[in-house]
């Protein structure tokens, strides 16, 4: 009873989040970003860490990981609705595997998220690197509670690659960390 409690309130933070992103959507941040792409302007975010990461244009091409527990899957596919198979070029196998449910709703509905290739996973240390490499993608959203083993076996890699690393955190609950990631 207890895990199920605790399920239905992340289950409603995450929620929450989704609504609020999407009405924040629906306003100046999208502008900003189109205006961004049209005026060659660089944009900089400052993620979860403070660390400041400037990309040249607005990310079209995507990896994530912890796809079975939301984050970055669940809000891009929440902004994106069907296209967001069309951004993210690599993500890990947790949330077809661990989450079937969730998993199979989604690609129902997309089903081309069924070709993003899968690039393995940091914690397992499944990870491929030179896979990402190969995907050339703009940004890789990496989860803070990675951090630590990303930076140590993967990062160096990856930033040789010139491939920028944002780091986001859904799960320490917090809601300026929450803000901070979407």
């Amino acid at each position: 009873m207890v895990k199920k409690k605790k399920f239905m309130a992340y289950l409603a933070t995450v929620l929450l989040l989704v609504v609020s992103m999407i009405m924040t959507a629906c306003g100046g941040p999208a502008d900003t970003k189109k205006d961004a792409a049209q005026s060659g302007k660089q944009i900089e975010i400052t993620d979860v860490t403070g660390q400041k990461v400037t990309l040249k244009k607005p990310a079209e091409r995507v990896v994530v990981q912890l796809s079975a527990s939301g984050g970055a899957f669940l809000t891009m596919a929440a902004l994106q609705g069907k296209d967001v198979a069309k951004t993210i070029v690599g993500m890990d196998p947790y949330l077809s595997k661990l989450r079937t449910d969730m998993w199979d709703r989604y690609k129902a509905d997309v089903p081309e998220l069924e070709q993003i290739p899968l690039i393995g996973n940091v914690n397992d240390k499944t990870f491929d690197v030179e896979k990402v490499i190969s995907l050339n993608p703009d940004v890789i959203f990496m989860p803070l509670y990675f951090k630590d083993q990303y930076e140590s076996d993967y990062k160096p890699k990856i930033d040789a690659a010139g491939i920028p690393t944002i780091y986001i955190d859904y799960h320490a609950e917090k809601l300026e960390n929450h803000q901070k990631s979407y």
